[in-house]
Formats: C-alpha cells, structure tokens, sequence
C-alpha cells in the first residue's frame, strides 16, 4: 500500500504576523498543527508496521518526517519567541494580568511539551526508517551482487560449454567442481541467513524470506546448470581422449604401413620372392582395407566432439582429419598400385617362366636329337643311303631349330615387358637367361647347319665314290670276261688296264679321305684285289705273245713306268685338291693296292 504524504499547514511565525494572525490565534494554529502532525504521524507508524512498504514509500516518509522536523523547530521557535513577553512582565501587574499571563504559559508549556514530544516521536521515527533504508539497501545490494554473480556464472558456464582446447577443457572441468562447491557454500550459508531471518521476525522477514527462496531457487537451478555443464566436458573430454587415441592410432597405422611398402619395395631376384612379396602385399591390403572402419570410427567421434567443442577447436580438429585422410589416401594408393603392380609382374613372371621352361625342354630335347642322330651313324652304315638320311634328319633338325627361334621371340618380347617392372639386379638375371636361351639356341643351329653342309658335302662325295667305283667294277667284269673267253691280249689292251689301273690308285687314295662304310670298303678291298690277279694275267698272256720280243717287252715296261709315274703324279694332284674340303672320318683305314 502507497503511504500518501498530505502538505504540511503553513505556520511560519513570520509568516503568522505577516498574516496578522494574533498570538492567541497563532498558538491555536499550532495546536491544531501539532494535532494534525501527531495524528498524520501515527498512521505513519501503523502502516510502516503492516511491512508493505516499498523503498519509495520509506523515502517518502523519510522525507515527511524531515519537512516535519523541520516545522517543529520553526514552531519551537516560534513558541519560544511567544514566551519572552511573559518572562519580561513585570509583578506588579495586576492580578488579572497575572492570570491571563498564567495561562498563556500553562498553554505554551502545554504547547512546548507535546511539540518536544512530537519531536522526539519524528526522531525516533527518522532513526527507524533510516535503519530499515540502510537495512535494504544494504540487503538490496547483496542480492544484487547474488544476482550479478548467478548471471556471471551462467555466462560462463554457456561459454565453457564449448572448450577451445583440452587446456581450457580441463580447466573448465576444475571450475565447475570449484563451482559447484562454492554453489553448497553459498546454499548453505543463504540457507542460515534465511533461518535466522525468519527467527527474527522483523517487519521485512517476510520479503527477505521470499527473495531468499527465489535466490536458494536460482542457486538450485545454477547447480543443475553447472552440473549438466560438467557432464558435458566430461563427455567432450572422453571423446576427445578417444579421439586422440584414434589419431595416434590411425597416424601409427599410416607410418607402419608405409613403412612397410617401403620395405616390400627391394627387389626380388626370383618367381619364388615375388609370390611371397605378392602375398604379403595382398595381405597388407586388406590390412589397409580394415582399416577403414576405424577412420568410420574416427568420422562419428568428431561428429560427436563437434557439438561438443568451439568451432576453432572443430575447425583445427577437421583440419588435422583431413590432412591425416590425404596422408592415409596416400598409402592406400600407393599400397593398392603396389599390390596391382606385383600383380601383374607375377603374372608377366609366370608367363616368362612357363616360355622359358618349355623353350628351355624343347632345346634340351633337341640337343639329345641332334647328338643321338649325329652319332647313329657306324662305320658299317656309313652308306649313300644313311647319308642321304642323315642330311633328312639335320633338316628337320634345323626346322625345329628355326620354330624354337619363334618360341625365343615369345620368350625375348615377355622378358621385355617383364624387365620394365623389376629392379635393375632381376633384371638383369632375366636377360641374362634370355641370352644364354639364345646363344644355345643359334649355337645348335650353327652346329646342326655345319654339319648338314658337312653331310651333303660328303654326301656327294660318296656318290661320286660309288659311282666310280661301281665304273672300275664293270670294267674289271669286262677284263675278266676277255681273260676268260681267251681273247688275244695286245699291248693297247695291257696299256687300257694300266691306265685304268691309275683311276684305281686314285680311288683308294680319295678312301683315305672319305668315311666309308663297311660294303663299300670291302667291295674296294675286292676290286683291288681282283684287280691286281687280272692285270697278272694279262700280264702273263701278253709275255706268251710270240708276236713281242723282248724289246717290245723292254719299251712297254718302260712306258708303262713312265705312264704310271704320270698316273701317280696325276693321283697326287687330285689328293691334294681333295685335302681342302670337309672330310668326316669314322675312323676307317685307308685302303691300298699292292701291285
């Protein structure tokens, strides 16, 4: 309820004589004054005691009480002035004037008392509502600074709820366990003062009991507040504990898995080495790719700190996740391209390998061929025929040569392809085996090929042989037949016999160059031999010619010396054209006429 201050009734003592009031008059006014002042006063005291006044209200009476004040000492004034004539009049007035001047004196006296009483009741009362001013506003301004530092509080806790840092996240946790501590103290000791308030039961306990169940309220509410504020950092701190657990995982992942592709980089020296190197690549692929869940991992924790955390601390988080991501893309790639490439120089190896084994079986095959059939051929079989033969099967030995000579193509274009992807050392190995593949094989062409010429060379030079002496055979057959019929032998037939006889001496002379065979070496042993009983016989039926003296036998001797001479000497001749070409010797003697 608002206390109404009415305007105090003018009684300036000047004022009074200004207005021509008489002194009777002025003391009647003064005790209607002080009557209204007393009666005003007391309501003020009723109402102040009813504790529903407001500040303003206390100000205002305050104020009253003071312009009273005031007006009371102007009124002592005023009534100490009014008794200066009566203390001046002098006894022997008459006795009339004595009791006029009696009761102006009982009527200021009576004046002079109730206003000194008013005066004191307006100290009193002053003092009492300066007090209760003093009271709240020093009430007043406590829980304002409650107030402030609740709002101070709150504050904070909205911006410690999103930590920059782990720094600040810890010491953000510590603050709000030393809040929540203060927060008890504080409780506890509004708590007291609101018990002891309500012991003392002023005429403001009440209100002051009321605003202390709205602060105990605030400060139950600032403990929740401060509570869940605190859940909160605990749980940020966990996840970004857990986060950085995941991070040095995951950093650590990245180095060991470099790490290792590095190490699986060294070269390998055989197919063996890089099926295992595949292997363990393929193995720290999938290693790699498992890996993936726990960057998922990672992914959902940041998710759960970014609403946790400022955005500077989400924003250099995200930043280190990306570059970590980049990093760890990296050597997945790089692991990935590895693991590919390995593939396929297995592969290529594999291939090279399998060409190479067959390539390698198809030439030791035809070495054992080659050598089995170069060596098949005997002194007894060394014929036209088996020559014929064995110039065949060089033949064929050459065209199996020339297909290797393909398969080597193969072979050179897959090591080719293959030396691109292994390291300098394998590489090397691979063309070195590719080399020696291909020196061996032009070597067995080369051979196979000299041998062939070689072959046909003889070849022919046995036909020839086969010919000639099959020519000396008949002839021979023909001698015979004459000796045999009995058909007069003459010089020219003797000198026939000697010329022929130096076509035989040739023909034992080339034997001695060619590799015969069994038939044809005992066919010449028995065209010498019956060559030599022939020509004695000639020989013997020329000597029983009456028709030549001894002379005539002189002169034929002595040319047929010299025709042999010419015969030995054309037989050197042909020897020694013969002597510049390939002869294959088995072995076999030469064979030789004796005369």
């Amino acid at each position: 309820m608002q206390i109404v201050i009415p305007p105090l009734p003018v009684s300036d003592p000047s004022q009074l004589w200004i207005d021509g009031l008489t002194q009777q008059e002025a003391l009647q006014e003064m005790q209607a004054w002080l009557k209204a002042s007393k009666s005003q006063l007391e309501k003020y005291k009723n109402r102040i005691k009813q504790d529903q006044n407001t500040n303003m209200d206390l100000s205002r009476v305050l104020k009253y009480c003071k312009d009273c004040q005031i007006e009371a000492s102007a009124h002592q004034a005023t009534l100490d002035s009014f008794s200066e004539p009566l203390q001046r009049c002098s006894p022997d007035n008459d006795e009339r004037g004595r009791y006029v001047n009696n009761q102006d004196a009982e009527q200021q006296g009576s004046l002079n008392h109730e206003l000194l009483s008013l005066q004191d009741n307006l100290h009193v009362l002053i003092h009492e509502v300066e007090q209760d001013l003093r009271d709240r506003l020093e009430w007043d301004t406590r829980l304002k600074q409650i107030n402030i530092w609740i709002t101070d509080q709150n504050l904070w806790i909205y911006s410690a709820q999103t930590p920059s840092s782990q720094t600040e996240l810890q010491r953000s946790i510590s603050s709000c366990e030393n809040l929540e501590e203060k927060i008890r103290q504080m409780s506890r000791a509004l708590w007291e003062l609101r018990e002891k308030t309500c012991a003392q039961k002023e005429k403001s306990s009440s209100d002051r009991i009321s605003q202390t169940d709205t602060l105990l309220q605030a400060y139950d509410a600032l403990k929740r507040k401060n509570e869940s504020a605190k859940q909160r950092l605990i749980q940020a701190q966990q996840l970004w504990s857990n986060l950085e657990m995941k991070q040095n995982q995951i950093m650590l992942k990245t180095i060991r898995a470099s790490q290792t592709l590095d190490y699986y980089s060294s070269p390998r020296l055989t197919l063996q080495e890089q099926k295992h190197l595949h292997e363990k690549l393929q193995l720290l692929l999938k290693e790699t790719q498992v890996y993936e869940t726990d960057w998922d991992d990672l992914g959902e924790t940041i998710s759960s700190l970014r609403e946790l955390i400022s955005p500077a601390a989400t924003a250099v988080v995200t930043d280190w996740l990306e570059k970590q991501r980049d990093s760890w893309t990296q050597v997945l790639g790089a692991v990935n391209q590895q693991s590919l490439k390995s593939q396929d120089v297995l592969v290529l190896w594999e291939v090279y390998n399998q060409l190479k084994g067959s390539l390698f079986n198809s030439l030791q095959m035809l070495q054992s061929d080659s050598t089995f059939k170069l060596g098949s051929l005997t002194e007894q079989d060394n014929t036209v025929a088996q020559a014929a033969v064995m110039v065949t099967n060089m033949e064929s030995i050459l065209k199996r040569a020339n297909t290797l000579l393909c398969d080597l193509g193969e072979v050179l274009e897959v090591s080719k392809d293959l030396t691109v992807y292994l390291e300098p050392l394998a590489a090397g190995l691979v063309q070195s085996e590719s080399r020696l593949l291909s020196r061996s094989i032009l070597q067995l062409i080369r051979h196979v090929s000299a041998r062939r010429d070689h072959l046909q060379e003889e070849l022919k030079w046995l036909q020839d042989f086969e010919n000639d002496l099959e020519s000396l055979e008949t002839t021979l057959e023909d001698w015979q037949r004459r000796l045999e019929s009995g058909a007069q032998t003459d010089q020219s037939g003797l000198l026939e016999l000697s010329g022929l006889s130096a076509d035989l001496e040739v023909l034992n002379e080339r034997s001695c160059s060619l590799t015969l065979g069994g038939a044809a070496a005992r066919r010449l042993q028995r065209l010498n031999r019956c060559w030599a009983q022939t020509a004695t016989r000639a020989e013997e039926a020329c000597r029983q010619n009456r028709s030549f003296d001894r002379l005539v036998k002189e002169n034929l001797f002595k040319n047929l010396e010299e025709l042999h001479k010419e015969q030995t000497e054309a037989g050197a001749r042909a020897s020694r054209a013969t002597t510049h070409r390939p002869i294959l010797h088995m072995g076999y003697k030469c064979l030789t006429w004796d005369k």
